[in-house]
């Protein structure tokens, strides 16, 4: 893919604190989406349009997300 080699980059780490995964909320269509569940961060950049500024899961993105979804809250919690 031609796209792929213009997608940002992230540095593969063993532990994110909260500060850093905050970065990682898809504010601009160039910056990735991070997502934390239960110790393990994905990128979920793929799904912009589900975890992008302004989307339905948005709340979860740039977070540790374990417990809004295990308690299906869909708000700022």
């Amino acid at each position: 893919y031609a796209n792929k080699a213009s997608k940002p980059q992230i540095a593969y780490k063993e532990k994110w604190t909260k500060r850093e995964i905050s970065q990682y909320r898809g504010q601009t269509p160039d910056t990735p989406i991070l997502i934390g569940l239960k110790g393990k961060v994905f990128d979920v950049s793929a799904g912009r349009g589900f975890y992008g500024a302004g989307a339905s899961y948005n709340v979860f993105a740039g977070r540790d997300a374990s417990r809004l979804l295990a308690k299906q809250e869909f708000d700022d919690g």
